[in-house]
């Protein structure tokens, strides 16, 4: 596992992994590219991976600022052979148009540059766990990111 590494885009793909961050194998190396201004830079993909790395595992939620470099992520880790499973969280579809229509671009895009492709929809937790409060439903999201994760993780 020690050629695997998982990298969070954004401010959700980041709480995401900070709420699996706990069931992961130690050796599993992880990594967050987040930015409070919603830049992040092509020189910020690089140090990303390193020369032993093989397989990537990409989390993100889609319509945020910083999902839109996701594509790049994907790209640089293509050009360095590396195996890329992108996970993509859509956002509600009762969120703004313009959010909702950003996110079925960036997920365009993502689908040519990524390996293995796992969407997943915001607007299955309101079917799933409508009793809930959000971040309790978050948190279900949360562990199913986790169980995808950590299948593929065994697998290979």
């Amino acid at each position: 596992m020690n050629n695997l590494k998982i990298i969070s885009l954004g401010n959700g793909g980041t709480n995401i992994l900070n709420g699996i961050r706990k069931h992961l194998p130690q050796e599993v190396a992880t990594a967050s590219l987040c930015s409070d201004n919603g830049k992040i830079d092509e020189s910020d993909i690089d140090p990303l991976f390193s020369e032993d790395l093989s397989e990537v595992v990409l989390i993100t939620c889609l319509g945020g600022r910083c999902s839109k470099i996701a594509p790049n992520v994907l790209k640089a880790a293509n050009g360095k052979n590396i195996e890329c499973l992108c996970v993509c969280i859509m956002p509600f579809s009762t969120e703004d148009e313009k959010t909702c229509r950003s996110a079925e671009n960036t997920l365009e895009d993502i689908r040519n540059e990524a390996d293995i492709l796992i969407v997943m929809k915001n607007d299955w937790l309101n079917e799933k766990y409508d009793n809930l409060p959000i971040n309790e439903a978050m948190k279900k999201m949360d562990m199913m990111v986790w169980k995808l994760i950590g299948t593929y993780i065994n697998d290979n």
